[in-house]
């Protein structure tokens, strides 16, 4: 059962108990996919972890992958898991050919 925006009704036993949701109103933005790198020969990518559980178990495992299919080099930006990548980590990320978001729960 639904009510407001942001109010969830969850069934406890006989009754209804309302619920708050702390979410944002969905806005739907436009994007447009980066380009598909021709090869990953001598590429550069960038890992941004934003410290999610898994993600240091996980990027050693694509970064052996990726080097086994040709990548150069790759390199860690770390970020949090809370807020919007800082302008200096968006600048480190901007010298990678490809970017692969770590964020392993």
């Amino acid at each position: 059962m639904s009510g407001p925006t942001g109010v969830k009704q969850v069934r406890i036993r006989r009754s209804f108990v309302p619920v708050l949701l702390p979410e944002n109103a969905s806005v739907r933005r436009e994007a447009k996919l980066a380009e598909r790198l021709p090869s990953l020969d001598g590429a550069t990518v960038g890992f941004y972890n934003n410290r999610k559980a898994f993600a240091a178990n996980a990027l050693p495992a694509v970064d052996k992958v990726l080097k086994e299919r040709g990548v150069r080099e790759t390199f860690v930006a770390w970020g949090t898991s809370s807020n919007r990548p800082s302008d200096e980590m968006l600048s480190s990320l901007a010298q990678a050919d490809a970017v692969v978001l770590a964020g392993a729960d």
